[in-house]
């Protein structure tokens, strides 16, 4: 069961009988990105909302790993079983892999013993992958104008953005001639339930147990997917 707060159920309201068009989203970055997943287009869009629509709330919610918050988008629902919103996975283009590393050291003058194997002094020095990449392209089905109104809430993408890593320097939204927001000739462009799959021509069948909507890091989200593995 989802949770329901008054200001996102308003928005949802206002935004039940916008439009919708095919859309390519592109993010044009000037620094690398950091993420170990995909990046979801719809949840960068969830976050907008949240942000949005909750204020200077938006980051005072107790967290509760446990609490499914109901945040309608301004995106074409689609599915009844396990309903998800068309919008594709991100994109870069030309993209080069690499690793920097996460370093924690804390320099301290103690008498005492310190560890520094757990708690509050312990070290880290962990691989951070990163991509480096001039644009990630999305593309999505849903109200353009509301798109490009949200996008000023995500000046970055992936993990590690307050290092540097992931800024977008801007968004830019254009219709698009194609449907790519869930397909493309065939193979999926973001996880498509398998009990919502019939709907789709796919000529892809890499099965994994995935997220079909944000947060897609919820167990509750999982399901059996088909996935974005094939080359698109």
């Amino acid at each position: 069961m989802s949770i329901h707060f008054k200001e996102l159920d308003d928005y949802g309201q206002r935004i039940a009988f916008l439009s919708h068009e095919l859309l390519k989203i592109t993010a044009i970055l000037t620094s690398p990105y950091v993420s170990t997943d995909y990046i979801f287009f719809d949840a960068l869009i969830s976050s907008a909302v949240w942000q949005d629509c909750m204020g200077n709330n938006a980051f005072n919610i107790p967290e509760n790993k446990t609490d499914i918050f109901h945040i309608p988008l301004p995106l074409k629902r689609i599915g009844t079983k396990e309903p998800f919103y068309a919008a594709s996975i991100g994109f870069p283009k030309q993209a080069v892999e690499g690793t920097a590393r996460w370093r924690k050291q804390t320099d301290i003058e103690s008498k005492k013993k310190i560890r520094i194997g757990s708690g509050e002094y312990k070290r880290y020095d962990m691989p951070m992958p990163y991509t480096s990449a001039d644009q990630i392209d999305f593309y999505a089905n849903g109200n353009k104008a509301e798109i490009e109104r949200l996008l000023q809430y995500i000046p970055g993408i992936g993990k590690k953005r307050t290092q540097g890593y992931g800024n977008v320097r801007k968004w830019q939204v254009d219709q698009s001639e194609h449907d790519w927001s869930i397909v493309k000739d065939g193979i999926p462009m973001r996880p498509i339930p398998v009990s919502e799959a019939a709907q789709f021509n796919l000529k892809c069948d890499v099965e994994m147990f995935f997220a079909y909507r944000s947060p897609y890091w919820h167990r509750k989200n999982m399901t059996r997917c088909f996935m974005p593995l094939c080359k698109v």
